[in-house]
C-alpha cells in the first residue's frame, strides 16, 4: 500500500478537516475517540490511534502514513455526526476560530517569525503545528 507524505495535496486536505474537529472535540485524544465511535458505529472495527493523527498534524514532511491509513480517518470523518440531540449542530463557532486565528497572528507578529516559531506558537495554544504559516 502506498504511503502519503503530510504533503501530499489529499493529506493536506484531510488535516484542513481536522483541525476544526480538534478544536471542537477538545484534544487529539478526544477527537480519536468520537472517531472511532463513528467507525464502530457502522461496524468497522480497526481503530485510529492518537499517534497517527500526530502524525497527520505534524507538519513535518519527512513523516508519512499508508494509505489504508488516510482512507480510514477520512472514512471515520465522514460518518461523525452532524448534530448532537443535547446540543445542536456540531461545529467550531466562527468566534473560536476567529479568536485563535487572531491569536495565533499576535503571537507570530512578536516572535522572531522562525521556523521554531510554528512549534511554540501551536504548543502554547494547544493547537497541531500542521497546516504551515500564520498570515501575518
Amino acid at each position: 500500500m502506498a504511503r502519503l507524505s503530510v504533503s501530499d495535496g489529499r493529506v493536506q486536505k484531510l488535516i484542513d478537516q481536522l483541525v476544526p474537529l480538534i478544536i471542537q472535540f477538545k484534544s487529539v485524544n478526544g477527537l480519536c475517540e468520537g472517531l472511532n465511535l463513528a467507525l464502530e458505529s457502522e461496524g468497522i472495527g480497526t481503530p485510529i490511534y492518537p499517534n497517527r493523527l500526530h502524525a497527520l498534524l505534524s507538519d513535518d514532511p519527512a513523516r508519512a502514513l499508508n494509505e489504508a491509513t488516510i482512507s480510514l480517518v477520512e472514512h471515520a470523518i465522514s460518518g461523525l455526526p452532524k448534530s448532537d440531540t443535547k446540543k445542536g449542530p456540531i461545529s467550531v463557532l466562527p468566534d473560536e476560530m476567529d479568536k485563535l486565528r487572531t491569536e495565533v497572528i499576535r503571537i507570530w507578529r512578536v516572535s522572531p517569525r522562525s521556523v521554531a516559531t510554528f512549534s511554540d506558537i501551536a504548543e502554547s495554544l494547544s493547537l497541531p503545528p500542521g497546516r504551515g504559516s500564520p498570515t501575518p
